[in-house]
């Protein structure tokens, strides 16, 4: 198992929002996702039951992707928040 950041998310989005984005672009295997608290969600930690390298070539595409008017940011990442 490994987690993507993903960073740039418009305010508003909810889970489901991003999880249902995450299936439609065939991101496969998908865990848990926990969005950053405040007073603007802009990024979210999500898991995917796959090896580091399957997660790495997902992170690489989602980067700079267009969605709901925002240039999404997107890292391989290693850190967890309070878990």
């Amino acid at each position: 198992m490994a987690q993507i950041l993903i960073g740039n998310l418009p305010p508003d989005v909810s889970l489901d929002d991003l999880r249902t984005m995450l299936i439609e672009l065939g991101v496969p295997k998908l865990g848990e996702i926990t969005m950053a608290e405040g007073a603007e969600r802009t990024a979210a930690l999500v898991t995917i039951d796959l090896p580091d390298v399957d997660v790495g070539a997902i992170s690489r595409q989602l980067e700079g992707h267009l969605w709901r008017e925002r240039q999404l940011r997107c890292a391989h990442s290693t850190l967890g928040w309070g878990n």
